[in-house]
């Protein structure tokens, strides 16, 4: 039986298509959602957006991840946050509506970001989300959020990080009624190995969490519809 609201929240970076898909009878096994955050979405071939449409299909959500993963602070230097929403944001929303992918969460590349930009963004989007190596910050309540932070799961090439470290943070999550999120990039022996992401999502289900998209974290209290569910049904830190 889980916890009221209780739970993790699985992200992932950039556009590493065919490995996400690739876990896709993970998930489904453990009733996970998770949250892909595509980056050059403009790059993708046709079969990795319709492979996207899938994972979008089996109850996942499809985030932004911008165009061409520019560092913020650097993209700031020479050019204005409109410029940012012009050139990053708009031109890549448009071009994925076209494959009924409308993305209502945001992952910052590098996980640069300041307070500009979030009051930028959250004119396009329901949530953003930044990473930290400081797990205090993974830890935020089920319902309200507008700007979230995650901590880092790439296990493969994290040796910081550990399958000990996540079973205690879940624990964690569960005994205060949290939600603890987590971001990756590939799955395989480059990110999160597919192994130990069943041995997450094992112990998450046997500790009685629920598994939330992103955007559900930003639905209030009234117990509105989230994002995800509303497209299914229409349709079907360590800083890298």
């Amino acid at each position: 039986m889980t916890s009221s609201g209780a739970g993790v929240c699985i992200t992932f970076d950039d556009n590493y298509v065919y490995q996400w898909h690739g876990a896709k009878d993970i998930f489904k096994e453990y009733g996970a959602r998770a949250t892909f955050f595509v980056g050059g979405f403009h790059s993708l071939s046709e079969h990795q957006r319709w492979t996207l449409r899938d994972l979008q299909w089996h109850g996942h959500e499809i985030g932004y991840h911008t165009l061409s993963h520019p560092k913020a602070s650097d993209f700031l230097k020479q050019f204005s946050v409109q410029d940012y929403i012009d050139r990053e944001i708009v031109p890549g929303l448009a071009l994925m509506k076209n494959y009924n992918l409308q993305p209502t969460a945001f992952c910052y590349p590098f996980s640069d970001r300041n307070e500009s930009l979030d009051r930028a963004l959250l004119h396009h989007f329901q949530i953003l989300r930044w990473g930290s190596a400081d797990a205090k910050l993974w830890f935020c309540p089920p319902f309200g959020n507008r700007v979230v932070c995650a901590g880092n799961i790439d296990l493969a090439v994290n040796p910081e990080r550990s399958m000990e470290q996540i079973q205690s943070e879940l624990h964690q999550a569960k005994d205060e009624n949290s939600v603890v999120i987590y971001y990756a990039h590939r799955i395989g022996e480059r990110g999160i190995p597919y192994l130990v992401l069943d041995k997450m999502c094992q112990m998450a289900k046997d500790i009685g969490l629920q598994f939330h998209t992103i955007s559900e974290l930003a639905a209030s209290l009234t117990n509105e519809p989230s994002v995800t569910d509303a497209m299914t049904d229409s349709s079907h830190s360590v800083i890298f």
